[in-house]
């Protein structure tokens, strides 16, 4: 089988998972469900049966493709998808013009040469996780504590004897529909042009979908934010449904990224901020990262270097300031950053969600804190991963931005879902 079909099977296990769970996910659309629910449980099944002792193989993933369709099965006969109007069908044109370009050239990135690609053809042929191959020093370049759900998702192609290079790239385009369908979904409550703003800015996101980024996980993290920070908006309004939405964003958040875990974190506790018992789901979410972390410190696996001493820190915040300076001169990194300072205040205006700014302040806070408590250069560090960072957010603060005051359900009218 190809790397379309490594990519085909897991968009086939989201459908089944969104058919069976769709009436507790009440306005959540198929174009958003389907991949957010087909990473999530891909990543879930690989993991857990890892974590058992099941070999991994393309045995295994048929398995996983037909526990899904049986889901899905069982939540046939619910409501009709709803009919995709003129404007969601432009903003998928839109979408889909990028997509095609991004499905066209296979990954190359360096991160993903020497991080992704290769810890997704290493646990494939390995079976699983290679922990002891994680573990070995000379392979921390690879960054082996880090969550694995993009290498996991690479990982099914690979199993089907797919190019893993080409499966970055179609997942890609995949999650470039994804997000524009996302952010499209998140700005539901505003006005026509606005909602198709919000979807570009998904599929177009230039730091995000940036050819030297290819391969890269940020796509997969900008996705699962959108739908985490978008249904805390909602479940703090009261939004019927937004609670296993939100959930499961936070739980694709913390099982993508380090970064992805500390918005993760920030998105449980803006829940439980604006939310009280009605969090509790979103916290559980955390609970799958918290295990990854946990099986990795068993085996010995080496993560960010940290250097905590008092002299140490005080000096690396003095120069945080001027580090900082440095790279924003720089202008398409300046533009980033004015352009998520902006959309962080212009959401806070629109919508008012302390829910929302918690989880960011949360995520700022921690970001900060890993940058000073690193031991890595830090000009050298800003130079080399901090647009990404900066970006992944960048997506769902800007639809949020531009929705409005509303969730876009009984409050706010019924939303035109792509």
């Amino acid at each position: 089988m190809s790397a379309l079909g490594g990519v085909a099977v897991v968009l086939l296990v989201g459908g089944g998972i969104h058919a069976w769970a769709r009436r507790a996910t009440a306005g959540l659309p198929w174009s958003v469900g389907v991949p957010l629910w087909g990473a999530l449980g891909c990543t879930a099944w690989l993991g857990g049966a890892a974590l058992v002792g099941v070999r991994w193989s393309a045995a295994l993933v048929v398995a996983m493709a037909a526990a899904a369709a049986v889901a899905g099965a069982a939540g046939l006969g619910g409501p009709a998808p709803a009919r995709p109007r003129l404007a969601a069908a432009g903003a998928a044109a839109v979408a889909a013009a990028h997509a095609t370009i991004l499905a066209a050239s296979p990954a190359s990135g360096w991160d993903f040469r020497y991080i992704w690609g290769l810890k997704a053809r290493v646990i494939a042929a390995a079976g699983g996780f290679d922990w002891a191959w994680l573990a070995w020093p000379g392979h921390a370049f690879a960054h082996p504590d880090y969550p694995p759900a993009w290498p996991a998702l690479l990982a099914v192609a690979a199993l089907l004897r797919g190019d893993v290079a080409v499966a970055a790239a179609l997942w890609q385009a995949a999650l470039a529909l994804a997000l524009a369908a996302a952010c499209w979904w998140a700005a539901r409550s505003a006005p026509l042009a606005p909602r198709l703003l919000a979807a570009a800015v998904g599929a177009w996101s230039p730091v995000v979908f940036a050819p030297v980024h290819s391969g890269y996980a940020e796509p997969l993290l900008a996705f699962a934010a959108v739908v985490a920070l978008a249904s805390l908006r909602d479940l703090a309004i009261g939004e019927e449904g937004a609670a296993v939405p939100l959930a499961a964003g936070v739980a694709l958040l913390a099982l993508t990224k380090n970064e992805g875990i500390a918005l993760a974190v920030g998105a449980a506790a803006g829940a439980a901020l604006v939310a009280g018992r009605r969090a509790a789901p979103a916290l559980a979410a955390l609970a799958p990262a918290a295990l990854w972390k946990a099986v990795v410190a068993l085996h010995g696996i080496p993560g960010q270097s940290l250097d905590l001493t008092p002299a140490t820190l005080g000096l690396r915040a003095l120069q945080l300031p001027g580090a900082l300076v440095r790279w924003a001169s720089a202008p398409a990194m300046g533009v980033l950053a004015v352009a998520l300072a902006l959309a962080v205040a212009g959401m806070s205006r629109r919508i008012g969600s302390p829910g929302v700014l918690a989880a960011l302040a949360v995520w700022l806070g921690a970001t900060v804190a890993m940058y000073v408590g690193g031991t890595n250069d830090v000009s050298w560090w800003f130079a080399t991963s901090l647009e990404r960072v900066l970006a992944a957010p960048l997506p769902a603060v800007a639809a949020l931005a531009l929705s409005g005051t509303g969730g876009g359900g009984a409050k706010a009218g019924a939303p035109a879902r792509p």
